[in-house]
């Protein structure tokens, strides 16, 4: 039984092809955890009733592990405050997994809408999980976290500030951490989560969110669930990691849909611009 969010994406997408080959999970022990916090400040513009702000977080070039191994996400916060309301953005933790493989030719970012029933294909995973996989060689930001915030009634103004995303990591490295956000504006996006806060429903899928911004490094989304994935044709442009490329159920892109707000200006600026670098170096625990 397909879930809502794959047959919408079979309508939405018109290029979809299957390239889901098994990959051998890496044999290996995690190494420790570290916590690192974003503050940023929104740009002028007031962002309207009922739109939608895009959030994301994406490893730098240089966050990138430099040998076979993971990355978790085991929890993020978003938060911010305005016209006297405090408002959040998050997920239910463990968010996700990025793993470096030695020979893996194409990066490719699968997300998991639900948890199924042992022996099913995302069996392990829950609810709202990215998984990613790509090349020790890959440079360029590769894609963390997204969350999708509907703005509440009366909107929100310009120049909000603080915004701090907290993110907590888990790696089998100690190498260090390295990783940033952005945040744009949308007036229509595939959300289904509450108003006003809190995590973004189980409709990330319809986005087609791009894992990377290598050029070097084809990219691939695909939707898990209980029969075979849904995968998008490898993205050959330059946008950046977390940009979502797909389309609404009537086959308009999403990126037709994103006006100026956040750290964003429009245009092409689609996930809008990047905040300060964060770090940390995982510890292991005492």
């Amino acid at each position: 039984m397909k879930s809502r969010v794959q047959r919408i994406l079979t309508l939405a997408v018109t290029a979809i092809v299957v390239l889901y080959p098994a990959q051998k999970a890496l044999s290996q022990t995690m190494y420790g955890s570290c916590t690192s916090t974003i503050s940023g400040t929104f740009n002028s513009t007031p962002i309207p009733a009922k739109s939608y702000i895009y959030f994301v977080a994406s490893l730098t070039s240089g966050g990138n592990l430099t040998t076979p191994g993971t990355i978790n996400v085991n929890s993020w916060t978003i938060t911010f405050s305005a016209n006297g309301a405090n408002y959040s953005c998050w997920n239910h933790p463990p968010v996700s997994s990025t793993t470096w493989y030695p020979n893996a030719s194409y990066a490719r970012l699968t997300y998991f809408p639900y948890s199924v029933n042992p022996g099913g294909t995302n069996c392990g995973y829950p609810d709202n999980h990215w998984n990613e996989t790509l090349p020790v060689s890959a440079t360029g930001h590769t894609f963390l976290a997204p969350c999708m915030f509907e703005v509440p009634a009366g909107g929100l103004p310009g120049g909000i500030n603080p915004v701090t995303w907290s993110m907590t990591f888990v790696s089998s490295s100690s190498q260090p951490i390295s990783w940033q956000w952005a945040a744009a504006v949308y007036s229509q996006l595939p959300f289904d989560g509450a108003a006003g806060g809190g995590e973004g429903g189980h409709e990330y899928g319809l986005l087609q969110v791009k894992p990377t911004d290598d050029g070097n490094v084809p990219s691939q989304f695909c939707l898990g669930g209980d029969d075979v994935p849904f995968c998008s044709a490898p993205y050959t442009n330059s946008d950046s990691a977390g940009t979502p490329e797909g389309a609404n159920s009537t086959n308009v892109p999403w990126k037709n849909f994103v006006i100026a707000g956040a750290t964003g200006n429009g245009g092409s600026n689609w996930i809008g611009s990047w905040s300060s670098v964060g770090s940390c170096t995982p510890m292991p625990p005492p």
